[in-house]
């Protein structure tokens, strides 16, 4: 993942050295992110400060990279529309940035981005266990509970990608597992549009998959004011079960339509479910080869198994 600072916000991380979640945070950028300075490198022998980062990028980055960028990213002023031409990598960074304008974009919730003074803050929404320095938080299907437990980690995102061979098999675990899923994801945070792109494979499907598709689009509007873009896909070369937002790697033991009856009783009690933030740069890396895995399949599905709209920040469709 890559961290894009303002020195205004540079600046205003390094003086709460006091917070306690300061050293965690510090740690996460030496040691996990790419970095990329909105300011030229002279530019720190403006305070104190400033002066520390070379000391900070000479000590533990590995293979981490960092540059200094006079022309700043992204361009200013900001717009709400700022990140329409983002690639993938730029969907997946985290922006600090100080601009009279940042609330148009931070308000459409899509993407990582924190004010002068709210470093700490966006930092700590990457670690998955009561801010402490884990990026993975495990959980068995009945200590999950229910699908409200996704709002725990709600972030900004434009994209879903669920990943999952038998989601569209049973139709009566969809009421109780489906649509509270993307409730639970998307409904907490309000956002114009999303683009939610379903893989699933063929022979393991049981509905109408426009109906599905109207359905899912009917649950969404409910707490958005747009119908979200809607793809499924269906090949045999479907595996895992995971689902893709822009920050987070999400993988299950069981289909998720599988977690809970109409009751709300689990029905998978030894199976798990495991959240990992895509801020530690193994599962960043881990992230992106799924991603190029998904790709390739979407490259060999023949076009009369795409159904829906056909729109995705993270895939190409042909």
């Amino acid at each position: 993942m890559t961290a894009y600072f303002d020195i205004e916000n540079l600046e205003s991380f390094l003086s709460s050295p006091k917070d306690k979640f300061f050293q965690n945070c510090l740690n996460l950028i030496q040691e996990e992110l790419d970095l990329v300075f909105n300011f030229s490198k002279d530019e720190l022998k403006k305070s104190e400060l400033l002066m520390l980062i070379p000391k900070l990028l000479a000590e533990g980055r590995g293979d981490n990279t960092h540059i200094f960028a006079p022309e700043k990213f992204p361009a200013r002023t900001i717009k709400s529309n700022t990140h329409k031409d983002f690639d993938v990598h730029q969907l997946t960074s985290a922006f600090f940035i100080k601009d009279d304008n940042l609330a148009k974009l931070k308000d459409r919730s899509d993407i990582l981005i924190a004010d002068v003074g709210e470093e700490i803050e966006l930092f700590t929404k990457l670690f998955l266990q009561n801010t402490k320095y884990f990026f993975e938080d495990v959980k068995t299907i009945e200590k999950f509970g229910s699908w409200s437990y996704l709002k725990k980690h709600n972030v900004p995102y434009t994209d879903l990608i669920i990943v999952d061979n038998f989601l569209f098999k049973n139709e009566d675990n969809i009421e109780a597992n489906l649509f509270p899923m993307l409730e639970n994801f998307i409904g907490c945070t309000y956002r114009k549009k999303i683009n939610i792109v379903i893989f699933v494979k063929q022979g393991e499907i049981n509905l109408d998959l426009l109906e599905i598709q109207r359905k899912m689009k009917a649950a969404v509007a409910k707490f958005h004011e747009e119908e979200p873009n809607i793809t499924i896909i269906q090949s045999f070369m479907v595996h895992d079960r995971f689902i893709l937002n822009n920050c987070f790697l999400i993988n299950s033991g069981p289909t998720f339509n599988a977690y809970f009856y109409p009751t709300g009783k689990p029905m998978s009690k030894p199976d798990i479910i495991s959240f990992r933030s895509i801020a530690n740069k193994n599962y960043y890396d881990l992230y992106f080869q799924l991603l190029s895995k998904y790709q390739k399949i979407l490259d060999n599905v023949d076009k009369q198994y795409i159904i829906g709209d056909k729109v995705s920040r993270f895939l190409n469709f042909p």
